[in-house]
Protein backbone atom coordinates (compact mmCIF):
# COMPACT_ATOMS: atom_id res chain seq x y z
CA UNK A 1 0.00 0.00 0.00
CA UNK A 2 1.36 3.36 -1.01
CA UNK A 3 1.05 6.46 1.07
CA UNK A 4 0.58 9.88 -0.61
CA UNK A 5 2.83 12.55 0.71
CA UNK A 6 0.95 15.85 1.07
CA UNK A 7 2.99 19.00 0.47
CA UNK A 8 1.89 21.89 2.70
CA UNK A 9 4.00 24.81 1.29
CA UNK A 10 6.13 26.17 -1.55
CA UNK A 11 9.67 25.31 -2.00
CA UNK A 12 12.10 28.25 -2.13
CA UNK A 13 12.43 27.86 -5.88
CA UNK A 14 8.68 27.89 -6.39
CA UNK A 15 8.33 30.98 -4.18
CA UNK A 16 10.97 32.82 -6.18
CA UNK A 17 9.22 31.87 -9.41
CA UNK A 18 5.92 33.32 -8.12
CA UNK A 19 7.65 36.54 -7.09
CA UNK A 20 9.29 36.90 -10.49
CA UNK A 21 5.95 36.34 -12.25
CA UNK A 22 4.31 39.01 -10.05
CA UNK A 23 7.13 41.46 -10.77
CA UNK A 24 6.75 40.87 -14.49
CA UNK A 25 3.00 41.53 -14.22
CA UNK A 26 3.69 44.72 -12.24
CA UNK A 27 6.33 45.92 -14.71
CA UNK A 28 3.87 45.41 -17.55
CA UNK A 29 0.82 46.77 -15.78
CA UNK A 30 2.23 49.87 -14.01
CA UNK A 31 3.35 51.74 -17.15
CA UNK A 32 0.01 50.92 -18.74
CA UNK A 33 -1.82 52.25 -15.69
CA UNK A 34 0.38 55.33 -15.53
CA UNK A 35 -0.12 55.98 -19.23
CA UNK A 36 -3.86 55.64 -18.78
CA UNK A 37 -3.74 58.13 -15.90
CA UNK A 38 -1.54 60.54 -17.86
CA UNK A 39 -3.72 60.24 -20.96
CA UNK A 40 -6.79 60.96 -18.85
CA UNK A 41 -5.09 63.94 -17.23
CA UNK A 42 -3.92 65.20 -20.63
CA UNK A 43 -7.43 64.83 -22.07
CA UNK A 44 -8.91 66.67 -19.07
CA UNK A 45 -6.48 69.57 -19.44
CA UNK A 46 -7.08 69.74 -23.20
CA UNK A 47 -10.81 69.91 -22.47
CA UNK A 48 -10.11 72.73 -19.99
CA UNK A 49 -8.08 74.59 -22.62
CA UNK A 50 -10.85 74.20 -25.19
CA UNK A 51 -13.36 75.44 -22.65
CA UNK A 52 -11.28 78.54 -21.92
CA UNK A 53 -10.86 79.28 -25.63
CA UNK A 54 -14.61 78.80 -26.19
CA UNK A 55 -15.35 81.19 -23.33
CA UNK A 56 -13.02 83.75 -24.90
CA UNK A 57 -14.86 83.32 -28.23
CA UNK A 58 -18.21 83.92 -26.52
CA UNK A 59 -16.92 87.02 -24.76
CA UNK A 60 -15.58 88.32 -28.08
CA UNK A 61 -19.01 87.94 -29.70
CA UNK A 62 -20.65 89.69 -26.74
CA UNK A 63 -18.08 92.50 -26.95
CA UNK A 64 -18.95 93.01 -30.63
CA UNK A 65 -22.66 93.22 -29.86
CA UNK A 66 -22.08 95.68 -27.05
CA UNK A 67 -19.47 97.65 -29.05
CA UNK A 68 -16.76 97.12 -26.47
CA UNK A 69 -13.01 96.82 -27.17
CA UNK A 70 -12.45 93.55 -29.02
CA UNK A 71 -8.76 92.84 -28.41
CA UNK A 72 -8.18 91.41 -24.94
CA UNK A 73 -5.53 89.50 -23.01
CA UNK A 74 -6.55 87.12 -20.24
CA UNK A 75 -3.55 86.38 -18.01
CA UNK A 76 -3.35 83.52 -15.51
CA UNK A 77 -0.87 83.35 -12.66
CA UNK A 78 -0.87 80.90 -9.72
CA UNK A 79 -4.41 79.74 -10.59
CA UNK A 80 -5.73 83.31 -10.55
CA UNK A 81 -6.41 85.86 -13.28
CA UNK A 82 -4.28 88.99 -12.99
CA UNK A 83 -5.39 90.77 -16.18
CA UNK A 84 -7.68 93.78 -16.20
CA UNK A 85 -10.32 91.83 -18.12
CA UNK A 86 -11.53 88.61 -16.46
CA UNK A 87 -12.45 85.51 -18.43
CA UNK A 88 -15.80 84.34 -17.03
CA UNK A 89 -15.09 80.61 -17.18
CA UNK A 90 -16.23 77.79 -14.92
CA UNK A 91 -13.89 75.27 -13.34
CA UNK A 92 -10.31 75.49 -12.19
CA UNK A 93 -8.86 77.09 -15.32
CA UNK A 94 -5.11 77.45 -15.87
CA UNK A 95 -2.26 77.78 -13.43
CA UNK A 96 -0.17 80.14 -15.59
CA UNK A 97 -0.34 81.50 -19.11
CA UNK A 98 -2.38 83.72 -21.38
CA UNK A 99 -5.25 83.68 -23.86
CA UNK A 100 -5.01 86.51 -26.40
CA UNK A 101 -7.97 87.68 -28.47
CA UNK A 102 -7.26 89.87 -31.49
CA UNK A 103 -9.53 92.50 -33.05
CA UNK A 104 -10.50 90.15 -35.87
CA UNK A 105 -11.58 87.41 -33.44
CA UNK A 106 -8.58 85.12 -33.85
CA UNK A 107 -7.54 83.55 -30.56
CA UNK A 108 -4.20 82.20 -29.39
CA UNK A 109 -3.47 80.41 -26.13
CA UNK A 110 -0.41 79.41 -24.10
CA UNK A 111 -1.44 77.94 -20.74
CA UNK A 112 -0.30 75.24 -18.32
CA UNK A 113 -1.55 73.35 -15.27
CA UNK A 114 1.94 72.87 -13.79
CA UNK A 115 2.16 69.50 -15.56
CA UNK A 116 1.01 69.97 -19.17
CA UNK A 117 1.33 72.89 -21.58
CA UNK A 118 -1.47 73.68 -24.04
CA UNK A 119 -0.88 75.84 -27.12
CA UNK A 120 -3.25 77.17 -29.76
CA UNK A 121 -2.07 79.18 -32.76
CA UNK A 122 -4.12 82.15 -33.95
CA UNK A 123 -4.72 80.60 -37.37
CA UNK A 124 -5.58 77.08 -36.24
CA UNK A 125 -8.39 75.40 -34.31
CA UNK A 126 -6.01 72.69 -33.11
CA UNK A 127 -4.83 72.68 -29.50
CA UNK A 128 -1.60 70.79 -28.81
CA UNK A 129 -0.84 69.48 -25.33
CA UNK A 130 2.62 68.30 -24.27
CA UNK A 131 4.44 67.72 -21.00
CA UNK A 132 5.54 71.04 -19.49
CA UNK A 133 9.22 70.11 -19.52
CA UNK A 134 8.97 69.74 -23.32
CA UNK A 135 7.82 73.35 -23.81
CA UNK A 136 8.83 76.61 -22.12
CA UNK A 137 5.12 77.54 -22.30
CA UNK A 138 5.96 81.22 -22.00
CA UNK A 139 3.54 84.04 -22.72
CA UNK A 140 6.64 85.94 -23.87
CA UNK A 141 5.85 84.33 -27.24
CA UNK A 142 2.78 86.61 -27.39
CA UNK A 143 4.92 89.68 -26.74
CA UNK A 144 3.49 89.79 -23.20
CA UNK A 145 5.59 89.73 -20.06
CA UNK A 146 4.74 89.36 -16.39
CA UNK A 147 7.02 91.32 -14.07
CA UNK A 148 6.88 90.61 -10.34
CA UNK A 149 8.38 92.88 -7.70
CA UNK A 150 8.69 91.01 -4.42
CA UNK A 151 9.99 91.91 -0.97
CA UNK A 152 11.77 89.60 1.43
CA UNK A 153 10.96 89.69 5.17
CA UNK A 154 11.21 93.10 6.88
CA UNK A 155 9.91 95.09 3.94
CA UNK A 156 7.17 95.56 1.36
CA UNK A 157 6.56 96.88 -2.16
CA UNK A 158 4.73 100.15 -2.79
CA UNK A 159 3.33 99.88 -6.30
CA UNK A 160 1.66 97.38 -8.60
CA UNK A 161 3.00 93.82 -8.69
CA UNK A 162 2.72 91.72 -10.72
CA UNK A 163 2.53 93.90 -13.83
CA UNK A 164 1.61 92.83 -17.35
CA UNK A 165 3.89 94.50 -19.91
CA UNK A 166 3.81 94.45 -23.69
CA UNK A 167 7.22 93.80 -25.21
CA UNK A 168 9.30 96.98 -25.34
CA UNK A 169 7.15 98.88 -22.83
CA UNK A 170 8.22 100.21 -19.44
CA UNK A 171 6.96 98.99 -16.09
CA UNK A 172 5.15 101.31 -13.69
CA UNK A 173 7.48 102.61 -10.94
CA UNK A 174 7.62 100.72 -7.63
CA UNK A 175 9.41 101.41 -4.36
CA UNK A 176 10.87 98.97 -1.83
CA UNK A 177 9.69 100.05 1.66
CA UNK A 178 11.63 98.79 4.71
CA UNK A 179 9.97 97.96 8.04
CA UNK A 180 10.83 99.54 11.39
CA UNK A 181 14.57 99.47 12.08
CA UNK A 182 15.40 98.03 8.66
CA UNK A 183 16.70 99.71 5.50
CA UNK A 184 16.60 98.78 1.84
CA UNK A 185 19.92 97.37 0.61
CA UNK A 186 19.58 96.07 -2.97
CA UNK A 187 17.36 94.14 -5.39
CA UNK A 188 18.51 90.56 -5.84
CA UNK A 189 19.27 91.23 -9.55
CA UNK A 190 21.80 93.92 -8.60
CA UNK A 191 19.73 97.09 -9.02
CA UNK A 192 20.75 99.54 -6.28
CA UNK A 193 17.92 102.07 -5.83
CA UNK A 194 14.79 101.39 -3.77
CA UNK A 195 12.83 103.30 -6.45
CA UNK A 196 12.65 101.20 -9.58
CA UNK A 197 11.20 101.29 -13.07
CA UNK A 198 12.32 98.80 -15.70
CA UNK A 199 12.54 100.16 -19.23
CA UNK A 200 12.16 98.43 -22.59
CA UNK A 201 11.09 95.09 -21.08
CA UNK A 202 11.48 92.09 -23.39
CA UNK A 203 10.97 89.08 -21.10
CA UNK A 204 9.07 88.05 -17.99
CA UNK A 205 11.02 88.15 -14.74
CA UNK A 206 10.74 88.56 -10.99
CA UNK A 207 13.04 90.38 -8.61
CA UNK A 208 13.10 90.66 -4.82
CA UNK A 209 13.99 93.67 -2.68
CA UNK A 210 16.45 92.91 0.14
CA UNK A 211 16.55 94.61 3.54
CA UNK A 212 18.92 94.69 6.51
CA UNK A 213 19.15 96.33 9.91
CA UNK A 214 20.15 99.97 9.62
CA UNK A 215 23.30 99.33 11.68
CA UNK A 216 24.63 97.22 8.80
CA UNK A 217 23.63 99.51 5.91
CA UNK A 218 25.32 102.46 4.19
CA UNK A 219 24.26 104.30 1.03
CA UNK A 220 26.36 105.83 -1.76
CA UNK A 221 25.68 109.36 -3.03
CA UNK A 222 27.37 110.68 -6.19
CA UNK A 223 27.06 114.15 -7.66
CA UNK A 224 28.22 115.64 -10.98
CA UNK A 225 27.78 118.71 -13.18
CA UNK A 226 25.83 118.54 -16.44
CA UNK A 227 27.46 119.60 -18.69
CA UNK A 228 30.80 119.24 -16.90
CA UNK A 229 32.04 122.63 -18.15
CA UNK A 230 28.91 124.33 -16.81
CA UNK A 231 30.05 124.60 -13.22
CA UNK A 232 31.38 122.90 -10.09
CA UNK A 233 29.57 120.78 -7.52
CA UNK A 234 30.37 119.66 -3.98
CA UNK A 235 28.93 117.06 -1.61
CA UNK A 236 28.93 117.57 2.15
CA UNK A 237 28.24 115.02 4.86
CA UNK A 238 28.88 111.32 5.12
CA UNK A 239 32.22 109.64 4.67
CA UNK A 240 33.63 110.03 1.16
CA UNK A 241 30.14 109.74 -0.35
CA UNK A 242 28.94 106.99 2.02
CA UNK A 243 26.01 107.80 4.32
CA UNK A 244 24.19 106.01 7.08
CA UNK A 245 20.41 105.67 6.59
CA UNK A 246 18.67 108.85 7.67
CA UNK A 247 21.86 110.92 7.57
CA UNK A 248 21.65 114.41 6.07
CA UNK A 249 23.52 115.27 2.86
CA UNK A 250 24.04 118.68 1.29
CA UNK A 251 25.06 119.41 -2.29
CA UNK A 252 26.08 122.77 -3.71
CA UNK A 253 26.45 124.03 -7.27
CA UNK A 254 28.31 127.03 -8.63
CA UNK A 255 28.01 128.03 -12.27
CA UNK A 256 31.09 128.83 -14.33
CA UNK A 257 31.30 132.09 -16.28
CA UNK A 258 28.80 132.11 -19.12
CA UNK A 259 26.52 129.50 -17.51
CA UNK A 260 23.47 129.52 -15.23
CA UNK A 261 22.52 126.83 -12.69
CA UNK A 262 18.89 125.79 -13.21
CA UNK A 263 18.34 122.90 -10.77
CA UNK A 264 19.09 119.41 -9.49
CA UNK A 265 17.86 116.21 -11.09
CA UNK A 266 18.23 112.48 -10.58
CA UNK A 267 17.36 109.34 -12.48
CA UNK A 268 13.87 109.25 -10.94
CA UNK A 269 13.18 112.94 -10.28
CA UNK A 270 13.57 115.32 -13.21
CA UNK A 271 13.68 118.26 -10.83
CA UNK A 272 14.54 117.94 -7.13
CA UNK A 273 15.34 121.55 -6.29
CA UNK A 274 16.20 124.79 -8.06
CA UNK A 275 18.31 126.03 -5.16
CA UNK A 276 22.07 125.94 -5.66
CA UNK A 277 22.33 124.51 -2.14
CA UNK A 278 20.14 121.46 -1.62
CA UNK A 279 19.88 119.26 1.50
CA UNK A 280 18.12 115.92 1.76
CA UNK A 281 17.86 112.81 3.92
CA UNK A 282 19.73 109.81 2.52
CA UNK A 283 17.51 106.74 2.43
CA UNK A 284 18.90 105.02 -0.66
CA UNK A 285 21.75 105.11 -3.17
CA UNK A 286 21.55 108.33 -5.16
CA UNK A 287 23.15 110.00 -8.18
CA UNK A 288 22.46 113.74 -8.52
CA UNK A 289 23.10 115.99 -11.50
CA UNK A 290 23.53 119.76 -11.23
CA UNK A 291 22.00 121.10 -14.44
CA UNK A 292 23.60 124.15 -16.09
CA UNK A 293 22.63 126.07 -19.25
CA UNK A 294 24.41 128.77 -21.22
CA UNK A 295 23.65 132.33 -20.06
CA UNK A 296 22.25 133.93 -23.22
CA UNK A 297 22.46 137.41 -21.63
CA UNK A 298 26.20 137.18 -21.00
CA UNK A 299 28.17 138.58 -23.97
CA UNK A 300 31.14 136.47 -22.84
CA UNK A 301 29.09 133.27 -22.78
CA UNK A 302 30.31 130.38 -24.94
CA UNK A 303 28.62 129.77 -28.27
CA UNK A 304 25.78 127.28 -27.96
CA UNK A 305 26.61 124.66 -30.63
CA UNK A 306 22.97 123.50 -30.74
CA UNK A 307 21.63 126.96 -31.66
CA UNK A 308 22.32 127.94 -35.31
CA UNK A 309 21.70 131.61 -34.46
CA UNK A 310 23.21 131.99 -31.01
CA UNK A 311 23.64 135.77 -30.43
CA UNK A 312 27.13 135.04 -29.12
CA UNK A 313 28.05 133.33 -32.39
CA UNK A 314 30.20 135.75 -34.45
CA UNK A 315 28.32 134.61 -37.58
CA UNK A 316 24.90 135.39 -36.08
CA UNK A 317 22.83 137.55 -38.45
CA UNK A 318 19.79 139.20 -36.79
CA UNK A 319 18.49 140.12 -40.27
CA UNK A 320 18.31 136.46 -41.22
CA UNK A 321 16.24 134.77 -38.49
CA UNK A 322 16.12 131.01 -38.29
CA UNK A 323 12.98 129.43 -39.74
CA UNK A 324 11.74 125.96 -38.67
CA UNK A 325 12.89 123.42 -41.19
CA UNK A 326 16.02 125.33 -42.22
CA UNK A 327 18.98 122.97 -42.52
CA UNK A 328 22.03 124.00 -40.56
CA UNK A 329 24.36 121.62 -42.35
CA UNK A 330 24.35 119.87 -45.74
CA UNK A 331 21.87 116.97 -45.92
CA UNK A 332 24.14 114.96 -48.21
CA UNK A 333 25.79 112.36 -45.92
CA UNK A 334 28.72 112.08 -48.33
CA UNK A 335 29.68 115.69 -47.53
CA UNK A 336 29.74 116.06 -43.75
CA UNK A 337 32.81 118.32 -43.79
CA UNK A 338 31.01 121.67 -43.97
CA UNK A 339 29.36 122.27 -40.59
CA UNK A 340 27.38 125.47 -39.96
CA UNK A 341 29.59 126.55 -37.06
CA UNK A 342 32.91 128.44 -37.46
CA UNK A 343 36.04 126.39 -38.08
CA UNK A 344 38.11 126.24 -34.88
CA UNK A 345 40.92 123.95 -35.95
CA UNK A 346 41.73 120.44 -34.77
CA UNK A 347 39.44 119.69 -31.77
CA UNK A 348 41.78 116.88 -30.63
CA UNK A 349 44.69 119.33 -30.62
CA UNK A 350 46.99 117.00 -32.55
CA UNK A 351 46.37 113.99 -30.29
CA UNK A 352 45.40 110.72 -31.98
CA UNK A 353 45.10 108.47 -28.92
CA UNK A 354 44.39 108.67 -25.21
CA UNK A 355 45.57 106.25 -22.51
CA UNK A 356 43.07 105.31 -19.79
CA UNK A 357 44.01 102.85 -17.07
CA UNK A 358 46.72 101.29 -19.25
CA UNK A 359 44.48 100.91 -22.30
CA UNK A 360 45.02 102.95 -25.49
CA UNK A 361 41.95 104.41 -27.24
CA UNK A 362 41.87 106.04 -30.69
CA UNK A 363 40.63 109.63 -30.93
CA UNK A 364 38.78 111.27 -33.81
CA UNK A 365 37.90 114.92 -34.39
CA UNK A 366 34.40 115.51 -35.75
CA UNK A 367 33.42 119.12 -36.32
CA UNK A 368 34.20 121.00 -33.11
CA UNK A 369 34.37 117.86 -30.97
CA UNK A 370 36.98 115.29 -30.08
CA UNK A 371 35.60 111.79 -29.54
CA UNK A 372 36.98 108.46 -28.43
CA UNK A 373 36.73 106.15 -31.45
CA UNK A 374 36.43 102.99 -29.34
CA UNK A 375 33.92 101.80 -26.78
CA UNK A 376 35.02 102.44 -23.20
CA UNK A 377 36.37 99.46 -21.26
CA UNK A 378 36.97 100.97 -17.82
CA UNK A 379 35.86 99.31 -14.58
CA UNK A 380 36.98 102.08 -12.21
CA UNK A 381 33.55 103.72 -11.87
CA UNK A 382 32.58 105.02 -8.44
CA UNK A 383 28.98 103.81 -8.40
CA UNK A 384 26.67 101.34 -10.11
CA UNK A 385 27.66 98.20 -11.99
CA UNK A 386 29.27 97.20 -15.28
CA UNK A 387 29.74 93.92 -17.13
CA UNK A 388 31.37 92.26 -20.09
CA UNK A 389 28.83 90.83 -22.52
CA UNK A 390 27.93 87.35 -21.25
CA UNK A 391 30.64 87.93 -18.60
CA UNK A 392 33.29 87.17 -21.22
CA UNK A 393 36.37 89.43 -20.94
CA UNK A 394 37.03 89.01 -24.68
CA UNK A 395 33.78 90.88 -25.38
CA UNK A 396 34.99 93.77 -23.21
CA UNK A 397 38.19 93.95 -25.25
CA UNK A 398 36.27 94.15 -28.54
CA UNK A 399 33.03 95.96 -27.66
CA UNK A 400 33.77 97.73 -24.37
CA UNK A 401 31.90 97.33 -21.09
CA UNK A 402 28.14 97.51 -20.52
CA UNK A 403 27.20 100.08 -17.83
CA UNK A 404 24.09 100.90 -15.85
CA UNK A 405 23.43 104.63 -15.66
CA UNK A 406 24.83 105.03 -12.13
CA UNK A 407 28.10 103.52 -13.38
CA UNK A 408 28.10 105.42 -16.69
CA UNK A 409 27.99 108.86 -15.03
CA UNK A 410 31.04 108.00 -12.90
CA UNK A 411 32.96 105.77 -15.34
CA UNK A 412 34.72 108.37 -17.47
CA UNK A 413 38.19 108.89 -15.95
CA UNK A 414 40.03 112.18 -15.58
CA UNK A 415 40.51 113.86 -18.95
CA UNK A 416 37.19 112.52 -20.33
CA UNK A 417 33.53 112.91 -19.47
CA UNK A 418 30.12 111.46 -20.30
CA UNK A 419 28.51 113.75 -22.90
CA UNK A 420 25.05 115.22 -22.60
CA UNK A 421 22.26 114.90 -25.11
CA UNK A 422 23.24 118.35 -26.43
CA UNK A 423 26.72 117.00 -27.18
CA UNK A 424 25.11 114.36 -29.35
CA UNK A 425 22.90 116.92 -31.03
CA UNK A 426 26.06 118.80 -31.97
CA UNK A 427 27.55 115.63 -33.41
CA UNK A 428 24.36 114.83 -35.32
CA UNK A 429 24.10 118.32 -36.79
CA UNK A 430 27.76 118.35 -37.78
CA UNK A 431 26.99 115.27 -39.89
CA UNK A 432 24.06 116.89 -41.66
CA UNK A 433 21.07 116.44 -39.38
CA UNK A 434 18.60 119.33 -39.40
CA UNK A 435 18.13 121.52 -36.35
CA UNK A 436 14.48 120.41 -36.05
CA UNK A 437 15.42 116.72 -36.13
CA UNK A 438 18.27 117.09 -33.67
CA UNK A 439 16.02 118.87 -31.16
CA UNK A 440 13.05 116.54 -31.46
CA UNK A 441 12.03 113.85 -28.97
CA UNK A 442 11.49 111.09 -31.52
CA UNK A 443 13.38 108.77 -33.83
CA UNK A 444 15.62 111.12 -35.80
CA UNK A 445 17.38 109.85 -38.89
CA UNK A 446 17.84 112.71 -41.35
CA UNK A 447 21.22 112.51 -43.14
CA UNK A 448 21.68 108.88 -42.00
CA UNK A 449 23.94 109.81 -39.07
CA UNK A 450 23.98 106.25 -37.73
CA UNK A 451 25.22 104.89 -41.06
CA UNK A 452 27.95 107.54 -41.19
CA UNK A 453 29.18 106.54 -37.72
CA UNK A 454 28.96 102.75 -37.99
CA UNK A 455 31.99 100.66 -38.82
CA UNK A 456 32.03 99.31 -42.36
CA UNK A 457 32.10 95.83 -40.84
CA UNK A 458 28.64 96.65 -39.45
CA UNK A 459 27.04 97.83 -42.69
CA UNK A 460 28.04 101.45 -42.12
CA UNK A 461 30.20 103.78 -44.18
CA UNK A 462 32.27 105.01 -41.21
CA UNK A 463 32.54 108.37 -42.91
CA UNK A 464 34.39 110.11 -40.08
CA UNK A 465 36.38 107.17 -38.61
CA UNK A 466 34.09 106.93 -35.59
CA UNK A 467 34.13 103.12 -35.96
CA UNK A 468 30.89 102.53 -34.00
CA UNK A 469 30.29 98.91 -32.98
CA UNK A 470 27.07 97.48 -31.54
CA UNK A 471 27.84 95.31 -28.53
CA UNK A 472 24.36 94.40 -27.21
CA UNK A 473 23.10 95.21 -23.73
CA UNK A 474 22.27 93.65 -20.37
CA UNK A 475 18.90 93.74 -18.64
CA UNK A 476 18.50 94.27 -14.89
CA UNK A 477 17.47 90.61 -14.56
CA UNK A 478 20.92 89.43 -15.68
CA UNK A 479 20.01 88.55 -19.26
CA UNK A 480 22.23 89.66 -22.15
CA UNK A 481 20.65 90.28 -25.53
CA UNK A 482 21.30 91.59 -29.06
CA UNK A 483 24.81 90.23 -29.19
CA UNK A 484 26.76 90.09 -32.48
CA UNK A 485 25.44 87.22 -34.63
CA UNK A 486 26.14 86.27 -38.25
CA UNK A 487 23.27 85.60 -40.65
CA UNK A 488 24.00 82.23 -42.21
CA UNK A 489 21.77 82.92 -45.22
CA UNK A 490 23.83 85.82 -46.49
CA UNK A 491 27.12 84.05 -45.85
CA UNK A 492 28.20 86.23 -42.97
CA UNK A 493 27.89 89.62 -44.65
CA UNK A 494 25.61 91.17 -42.03
CA UNK A 495 25.55 91.27 -38.23
CA UNK A 496 22.44 91.07 -36.09
CA UNK A 497 23.16 93.32 -33.15
CA UNK A 498 22.19 96.51 -31.38
CA UNK A 499 23.86 98.84 -28.94
CA UNK A 500 22.32 101.37 -26.58
CA UNK A 501 24.39 104.04 -24.89
CA UNK A 502 23.96 106.53 -22.07
CA UNK A 503 24.29 110.30 -21.89
CA UNK A 504 24.80 112.35 -18.75
CA UNK A 505 21.37 113.96 -19.24
CA UNK A 506 19.44 112.30 -16.43
CA UNK A 507 16.02 113.48 -17.52
CA UNK A 508 16.62 112.57 -21.16
CA UNK A 509 18.85 109.50 -20.84
CA UNK A 510 19.33 109.48 -24.58
CA UNK A 511 22.55 107.59 -25.23
CA UNK A 512 26.37 108.41 -24.87
CA UNK A 513 30.25 107.60 -23.66
CA UNK A 514 33.26 109.63 -22.75
CA UNK A 515 34.35 113.02 -24.03
CA UNK A 516 37.92 114.20 -24.10
CA UNK A 517 38.96 117.85 -23.67
CA UNK A 518 37.68 119.97 -26.52
CA UNK A 519 34.54 118.05 -27.38
CA UNK A 520 32.44 114.93 -27.57
CA UNK A 521 32.10 111.52 -25.98
CA UNK A 522 31.79 107.98 -27.29
CA UNK A 523 28.64 106.11 -26.33
CA UNK A 524 26.39 107.08 -29.24
CA UNK A 525 22.76 106.35 -29.99
CA UNK A 526 21.06 103.13 -30.98
CA UNK A 527 23.51 101.43 -33.33
CA UNK A 528 21.33 98.98 -35.19
CA UNK A 529 22.28 96.14 -37.53
CA UNK A 530 19.21 94.05 -38.26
Amino acid sequence: MFKRKIKRGFTLIELLAVIIILLIIILIAVPIILNVIEDARRAAFEATARGLVKTAENQYLEDRLRERPLANDYIFMSWSQISERILAHTGRGARDGAIRVKDDGRIGAIINDDYFCARKDFDSDEITVVRLEEDDCSIDDFGLHVVEYLAEANGSIDGISPQIISSGDNTLPVTAIPDGDYAFTIWDDGYMNSNRQDLNVHTSFRTTAMFDLTVNVTYQVNVFANPPEGGTVELFGGDDGEFDPGEEATVTAEANEGYIFIGWSSAYDEELSTSSEYSFTVNNNKVLAAEFVIDEEDPEAPVDPTDPHDPNDPEYDPEDPYEPGDPIAPLDPTHPDFPWYPEIGDPCEGETTIEIDGQIYDLVGIGTQCWMAENLNYAGHEAGNSWCYEDDANNCDEYGRLYDWEAAVTACPAGTYLPSDKDFQTLEMSLGMTYNDANSLRWRDSSQVGEQLKSEAWDGIDKVDFNALAGGWRFYYEEFTNQPVWRWWDLGNTHLSRGKFWTSSASEKAEGSCEVPGGGGRLFGDINND
